[in-house]
């Protein structure tokens, strides 16, 4: 593209960016603000008068804010007068985040924030940059913190051991939403004027000298007004905390970041009736009672942890304890804290800890440190888990399951949940990140761990296809959206906004394929790297370079750590083809493996990944003629030749080693002879999505041709025979187990064929794959009811892997049958009013649901006069509602306004509207009204809980924005101008503008 057009281009971008009313960064640089017209540059006498307003703006406190206001416009600068202050911030914003002066660059953030506390307006949303890291100009080695709790208030002392790593005259503590009474510096009481509180921020003026110096503060804060989820909050009765990533300072004054690390000690005052339970970080050291009756408890965790671990939960429970020998012989205490009556629910969370703890000792050498270890499970929670030291907190739905009330998914989320929470005790914990941008240091390494856990208790045949799928689903197009990034992330807005997909899904990928490599250069070598970055490191905050120093040692001569790190720092999604020429003379099989990873915002290549590769021949009867090997993809190109006296059929990549797209021009035969003779579960499964989707193809270009075969499926006749052979196989083989069938038969989503065939019409795609799913029920529906006879529902439920894969085969026969056999339906009446476990009554209700036949409004009503006053089940009730191929916006209002919907509760609400989202074929409706819901709801839980709004929401809902057929795009578009304003969380404003952007920028 030459130079006039890219300009041309920018041009456009900016006119289109004023006409939106926004201010934002695009590629090329910053755009200006149409409140300005142009962006200022500044002397050094137009600095010194912007740090003077900057002062001015970011230590104004709550009641003086006019006046505030006031002063600065009367300044003699070009840019605050004659203005609002949210004109003048957005004008001077991009030259100060471009500049290199960090002082001034903290500055400016700090006003923002105090400005949109203060102001009824808003700036423009501050990226936050890695280049702009500087080290804490403090650091706080100990915090001893009363929290004092009574009937409407919570008063909290936090007493600060403050260091120097400065020479700083200040020192600026994170604090929110606090009522101060007093602060004292090294035991004497500071008058008002050393010190002011505003909305975000106590700053200290005048500080001593000296290296080490205490600080103690005293403050009210309100937990039971708080509806974000986030710092200390009511829950029901109970009051409970989140504190990951800037919670904390809802609670006590401190320095909120994780490069900051402090040994705790807690006291809790408080009614010992109301709240029998009071729990914080660590072990209990003591108990006793106060003279006004309440009780004092106290808690201490020895080991340095940055603030976002503090935890503190007070409730009457059901306690369930049990005990775990580590293998050095130290007696461990488990507590799992429940709500009355959930008891028989959390016995399976006990028996998940204790694996959890036995695998990470054998396999990760990591013994638990302290003598007890309390797990609590909350209805009111945004995400999965917090892996707070000592006192790890639930989201009851991943902590609480039994037979009545989960199904085999939910036991395999709980064990997996509760193993990533646990293994964070030393990825995390232990061993801390330094700053936000390194999160997926902690995220993905811990969920690697948990997802080699889960395919070790279950099996990796159950586990790895899901995984792989959850990657393929959701953090492909995610990458490939704005909000892709880079697994160490160079810039965002709020922090909270990178626990997405990309850092945990495909950082886990990525961090398996790095303990693949380096088991291959060295036998059990990522275990030795494991070790000694945690033995090296323990008690420090790091970055991902201390991870990868310590492989380099453990590596030596055997392999070079760098180029694998290119993974960390270079977006997008790898393609890797191959191709196999085979010279029938030489009886020589030659393969070129070429890869290739294009940025996807700029379309630049990037420089080639380490990427480890295995390859296996077959032979025509599906006999080995070359066993597995692997070789490290170094090069963008990779030349091998193998003997083999037969033209073989290659299978690539056992167990999806690394998280790239494999293309390879497999036939229909070559892909049906993988499925029927291969050992790798994986490579099964892939071989079948694989023949599924180029089958799913032909259909489409046999439907496109012959208008007469829709009309002749419609009559029962199956019109393409010739596509179902490895289906009528699958059913009939003898030596495939029941899970095996059931992955065959797994169509791949809406999603899967939108990627394979570039085609982002969903309703059309849904239409496509029902028919394709009609013809192989009505192929095989003789033999789909001899498996149904020959496996019948397993009695005595238990959620282990033999059972779990019978009732895994007969959901997936269902799930054919019901679309031609009414006795099919019957089958699955009987099913719900006779089941003795929850999977098998909620597999029967939700296909029922599905079906769309009218006695599902009986199972639908009885379903819901059981369950409506259990916050945990009613969420099955809802996404199956949510789910329903003919679901409209109608419907989903009408599900707001039922009894025991809760429109607070994180769980009924992603239950809802996020089910709705994945229902593609609704949500995607050609008139737009799924947009324009979702924006409504969007805006309606930003006012309560931004962080649910944007991460829960928001990006799912629009991660194919890019890819829509032009008339939705459109509608898209429109609705997302609506969440350009200020009620709109600013990390959801950042994104959406530039979506909008670039959209133009395409255009």
């Amino acid at each position: 593209m030459s130079l006039i057009k890219i300009l041309s281009k920018t041009r456009l971008a900016k006119h289109y960016a004023q006409s939106l009313g926004c201010c934002m960064l695009i590629h090329s640089g910053f755009v200006a603000s149409p409140e300005t017209s142009a962006t200022f540059s500044f002397s050094d006498s137009h600095k010194h008068h912007i740090e003077e307003c900057l002062q001015m703006i970011a230590c104004a406190e709550e009641g003086e804010w006019k006046e505030t206001v006031k002063r600065v416009s009367l300044q003699k600068s070009e840019i605050f007068s004659g203005r609002s202050l949210r004109e003048s911030l957005n004008a001077i914003k991009p030259q100060i985040l471009h500049s290199d002066d960090l002082g001034l660059i903290r500055l400016f953030n700090r006003a923002v924030r105090n400005h949109d506390a203060l102001s009824s307006e808003k700036a423009e949303p501050v990226i936050c940059y890695y280049k702009h890291y500087e080290p804490p100009p403090f650091y706080i080695p100990d915090i001893h913190m009363t929290i004092d709790v009574s009937e409407n208030t919570v008063k909290v002392k936090s007493q600060l051991t403050v260091k120097r790593n400065s020479k700083e005259n200040s020192l600026i503590l994170d604090g929110r939403g606090h009522t101060v009474f007093s602060v004292e510096m090294n035991g004497q009481k500071l008058p008002k004027q050393q010190y002011r509180v505003t909305p975000n921020e106590l700053v200290l003026f005048d500080i001593p000298e000296d290296d080490v110096f205490t600080l103690s503060v005293e403050s009210a804060i309100n937990p039971f007004d708080n509806a974000s989820l986030e710092g200390m909050y009511q829950c029901g009765e109970w009051l409970t905390t989140q504190c990951e990533s800037e919670g904390a300072r809802r609670i006590f004054f401190t320095l909120d970041r994780p490069d900051v690390l402090s040994s705790m000690t807690t006291t809790i005052i408080a009614d010992k009736g109301r709240y029998p339970f009071r729990l914080s970080n660590g072990d209990l050291m003591s108990e006793s009672l106060c003279e006004d009756g309440r009780t004092m408890i106290v808690w201490k965790d020895p080991f340095p942890k940055p603030s976002y671990l503090f935890a503190c939960v007070l409730g009457d429970f059901a306690m369930l304890t049990d005990h775990f020998t580590t293998r050095s012989g130290k007696e461990v205490e488990l507590q799992v804290y429940v709500e009355k009556g959930k008891e028989e629910r959390a016995k399976y969370s006990l028996f998940a800890l204790k694996k959890a703890m036995e695998f990470d000792e054998i396999f990760y050498d990591r013994e638990y440190d302290l003598s007890c270890l309390k797990m609590v499970g909350m209805p009111n929670f945004n995400s999965g888990a917090m892996e707070n030291k000592g006192l790890m907190i639930f989201n009851d739905v991943r902590l609480l399951v039994d037979s009545t009330s989960g199904t085999d998914s939910d036991f395999r989320d709980v064990a997996q949940v509760i193993a990533h929470e646990y293994f964070h005790n030393w990825s995390g914990n232990r061993v801390t990140i330094r700053n936000w941008f390194e999160i997926a240091l902690k995220e993905a390494f811990t969920d690697m761990r948990a997802v080699l856990f889960s395919e070790w208790l279950f099996g990796a045949e159950f586990t790895r296809p899901k995984t792989v799928s959850t990657l393929r689903d959701f953090q492909f197009p995610e990458e490939n959206s704005e909000n892709g990034h880079p697994l160490i992330v160079s810039n965002y807005v709020d922090a909270h906004s990178i626990y997405d997909s990309t850092t945990y899904v495909k950082g886990r990928e990525v961090f398996r394929a790095l303990k693949n490599y380096i088991d291959a250069m060295i036998p059990d070598g990522f275990r030795k790297v494991q070790n000694l970055y945690f033995s090296r490191f323990d008690g420090q905050a790091v970055t991902f370079r201390e991870l990868l120093s310590s492989a380099n040692e453990i590596l030596g001569d055997n392999g070079n750590i760098s180029q694998f790190e290119r993974w960390f720092y270079q977006q997008g999604t790898p393609i890797v083809k191959a191709e196999m020429k085979y010279d029938e003379e030489k009886k020589i099989a030659r393969f070129i493996i070429r890869q290739s990873c294009k940025h996807p915002r700029t379309g630049k290549d990037q420089q080639p990944l380490l990427i480890p590769f295995s390859i296996e021949l077959l032979g025509g009867d599906g006999a080995i003629v070359h066993p597995q090997f692997t070789l490290m993809l170094e090069e963008k190109e990779t030349i091998l030749e193998i003997l083999s006296d037969q033209k073989p059929t290659p299978i690539f990549m056992h167990g999806y080693s690394a998280p790239v797209i494999l293309k390879y021009d497999y036939a229909l035969e070559d892909l049906a002879s993988i499925v029927k003779h291969t050992n790798d579960a994986f490579s099964r499964w892939e071989a079948a999505q694989q023949y599924t989707i180029s089958a799913l193809n032909e259909v489409r270009r046999r439907l496109e041709t012959d208008a007469t075969l829709a009309d002749r499926a419609a009559n029962g006749e199956v019109v393409i025979e010739d596509l179902l052979h490895l289906y009528a196989f699958t059913l009939q083989s003898e030596t495939l187990s029941p899970l095996a069938k059931a992955q065959i038969l797994e169509i791949p989503s809406l999603r899967a064929l939108a990627q394979a065939f570039n085609d982002y019409d969903f309703p059309a795609l849904y239409r496509l794959r029902q028919f394709f799913i009609s013809q192989i029920a009505m192929a095989c529906k003789t033999s789909f009811k001899a498996l149904l006879e020959e496996y019948p529902s397993p009695k005595n439920y238990k959620p282990e892997p033999a059972q779990m894969q019978v009732r895994e085969l007969r959901n997936a026969i269902f799930r054919f049958l019901i679309l031609v056999d009414e006795n099919c339906l019957q089958e699955l009446y009987d099913q719900y009013w006779e089941a003795t476990n929850f999977n098998d009554y909620a597999a029967a209700y939700a296909l029922y649901t599905r079906s769309g036949d009218e006695s599902g409004n009986e199972l639908r009503g009885d379903f819901y006069q059981r369950w409506k006053h259990d916050k945990a089940v009613f969420n099955v009730w809802l996404s199956a509602q949510a789910y329903k191929p003919d679901c409209t916006i109608d419907d989903l209002r009408k599900l707001e306004n039922v009894q025991g919907f809760d429109g607070k509760n994180p769980n009924h609400l992603r239950s809802l509207i996020r089910a709705f989202i994945g229902n593609l074929a609704c949500y995607h409706q050609p008139d737009g009204a799924g947009y324009n819901y979702v924006v409504d709801k969007i805006l309606e839980i930003a006012k309560f809980n931004p962080l649910l709004a944007h991460n829960y929401i928001t990006i799912p809902a629009f991660v194919d924005f890019e890819k829509l057929p032009e008339k939705q795009q459109t509608l898209m578009a429109k609705a997302l101008k609506r969440l350009q304003c200020d009620e709109a969380p600013p990390q959801t404003r950042a994104l959406v503008d530039m979506m909008l952007v670039d959209k133009m920028l395409k255009e």
